[in-house]
């Protein structure tokens, strides 16, 4: 059983009842457009924005919480499962004696990856994890090596996605007494698909506890549900309302976005097309020309990239190179005038690039 088929194995059939509820923009303070994300267009990440655990477990004595996250999409040619688990070590304020408040955690379960269509199908959830602290302790392994995924650069990373889901697999399979506290599982498409399940970006609550539509006592009425400051609160508006407690919750957030801001980031691409520009300046023509070919053909194919962003980045440093060649002492002087971040303020915009064919190497190259 693979980590993702073994939380949604446990979601199906939790020991307690729990709320999972996308929350509508009408919802939050600061109310942004929901954005249905578009293949080869958007980028999306999910966030744990907030929790608050109940104290009604001898947390940290016997049981030790672990937040966790299995996504499922496509990422280039081949389908992928990013795993991802942190415990009391792996994020701060976490603590024992932090219980007793809402803990603000805004933190990444991925990192930002380029939706391609498809489905995505995501599972995330509190597990309760009965142990020692040796048992923290390897949660926090586990959360460290996970990490190592949520970098921009998720290619060069992905090669440790299987050993970090076999050693999750290891700690929750491996005699430790584990629960899963709240969970959600969701399998998600593109836009249009004409369900109520298309890929979109905001809020996104498990609560546990059930739902009511009055005030029934210990259970949630989903209308005054709340997100202020990315925190959740319950009351009878966004003006009028207290912190959400008495009830364990996991507040999540899948953002969406077309334009990265971490291009210099990317090495495999910005490297080879400093050194092209290094290599320029000093009039190492045939060098500059073979580091530039590098930073294009990986561009092209980069699993990292949107549709749209591959034809934004290879259009924009080759614009920029050709600048450079015809006015030398640009490049001569300052490379880092032309650094990836920078050429891209320049780049075509998002549908312009999916307008136009995807560039061939025989036509960056023409001439």
């Amino acid at each position: 059983m693979s980590l993702l088929d073994w939380f949604k194995d446990k979601i199906k059939h939790p020991s307690r009842k729990y709320i999972y509820q996308p929350l509508d923009p009408v919802q939050v303070d600061v109310p942004s457009p929901i954005t249905a994300l578009e293949a080869g267009k958007h980028y999306f990440r999910l966030w744990l924005t907030e929790m608050y655990l109940k104290n009604d477990v001898e947390w940290f004595q016997e049981w030790y919480p672990a937040v966790h996250s299995v996504i499922s999409f496509q990422f280039g040619s081949q389908r992928v499962e990013i795993p991802h688990i942190a415990g009391s070590l792996n994020i701060q304020d976490f603590k024992a004696n932090n219980l007793q408040n809402v803990v603000h955690l805004n933190h990444p379960m991925t990192t930002l990856m380029p939706f391609n269509g498809g489905l995505v199908e995501v599972a995330a959830g509190l597990l309760a994890m009965k142990g020692d602290n040796y048992l923290n302790s390897f949660i926090k392994v586990m959360g460290d090596f996970s990490s190592l995924l949520v970098v921009p650069q998720l290619s060069a990373a992905l090669q440790i996605a299987a050993p970090v889901a076999n050693g999750i697999q290891t700690l929750l399979g491996g005699g430790a007494d584990g629960r899963l506290e709240l969970g959600l599982n969701q399998t998600f498409s593109g836009a249009g698909g004409g369900g109520s399940n298309d890929l979109k970006s905001g809020y996104l609550t498990v609560i546990g506890a059930e739902k009511t539509k009055d005030n029934e006592k210990g259970k949630i009425n989903l209308s005054k549900l709340w997100v202020v400051n990315d925190s959740l609160r319950y009351g009878n508006s966004k003006t009028d309302n207290q912190p959400l407690t008495g009830h364990t919750y996991m507040l999540f957030r899948i953002e969406s976005r077309v334009d990265r801001d971490d291009w210099s980031s990317l090495s495999n691409i910005s490297a080879p097309f400093g050194k092209a520009l290094e290599a320029l300046g000093s009039s190492e023509m045939e060098k500059a020309e073979s580091f530039l070919r590098t930073a294009i053909v990986v561009a092209l194919q980069s699993s990292d990239l949107t549709q749209a962003d591959r034809t934004r980045v290879v259009k924009a440093i080759k614009e920029a190179f050709d600048q450079a060649k015809k006015d030398i002492g640009l490049a001569a002087i300052k490379t880092e005038d032309l650094s990836l971040d920078k050429v891209m303020l320049k780049a075509i915009d998002v549908d312009s690039a999916l307008a136009e064919p995807k560039p061939s190497l025989e036509e960056m190259f023409a001439g």
